[in-house]
């Protein structure tokens, strides 16, 4: 993964080592996004991730259609 700032390179790693780094870039995008960092790491690593990715997005639909 490439990490850019104003069209220079930052960071370049996989993610799961990209997100070891609490002081690196890429970190603080995924941690601003409430991104659970630890569980993420672990999915990429066991190669869950996408499983969980589409769990995440099915339950951000779902709480799209309930009422407020």
């Amino acid at each position: 993964m490439l990490v850019l700032g104003q069209g220079k390179l930052i960071e370049y790693d996989s993610p799961a080592k990209l997100l070891r780094n609490e002081d690196g870039h890429f970190y603080s995008m995924v941690a601003e996004a409430n991104i659970n960092i630890p569980a993420t790491v672990e999915a990429l690593e066991n190669g869950t991730y996408t499983q969980i990715l589409e769990e995440q997005l099915a339950q951000d639909a779902l709480r799209e259609r309930l009422p407020a």
